[in-house]
């Protein structure tokens, strides 16, 4: 069973790293404030025990999240269905609801069609969708593989 990589737009991207540095920035600011607190002539109050410790973990929690979420993106298709793993997030596609897969050629997405005809773009590199797509007729032969170009999709 084959990983085929999640593709991240560049805004996700520019986003993601804005909330990393905004994570480190509150870090910091948090631990100058510590800092300044306890070199101070003041006792710290129940509050301050309670916040300093729980925005550091928090920031260091978003972090990670961040972190996990870039590294462990992922599809990965079972006998069965198409698995979406978005960092901690899982989400699971049964195949047997899916009628068709279209490939938009003029924006070079890759789109699974339900039963239902409400669809769910394949956010990868466009180098692996052939693999994909043959992954996905080897475990259900009977779904349909479409490549058309943009003007005739909206045509539908």
């Amino acid at each position: 069973m084959k990983k085929y990589k999640f593709k991240f737009n560049t805004l996700t991207l520019i986003l993601m790293l804005v909330g990393i540095l905004v994570a480190i920035g509150c870090i910091v600011v948090n631990a100058i404030r510590l800092f300044k607190k306890l070199n101070g002539d003041y006792a710290l109050t129940i509050y301050e025990y309670i916040s300093f410790p729980l925005i550091g973990l928090l920031a260091v929690g978003f972090i990670v999240i961040i972190v996990f979420a870039f590294f462990n993106s992922y599809y990965k298709i079972d006998s069965d269905k198409v698995i979406l793993k978005f960092g901690i997030i899982k989400n699971v596609i049964d195949l047997n609801d899916v009628t068709e897969v279209r490939l938009l050629t003029q924006k070079n997405k890759l789109e699974l069609i339900f039963t239902d005809e409400s669809y769910f773009v394949i956010a990868t590199n466009s180098e692996w969708f052939e693999s994909f797509v043959d992954e996905i007729k080897e475990k259900r032969p009977k779904i349909a593989f479409i490549q058309i170009s943009e003007e005739e999709n909206t045509k539908k």
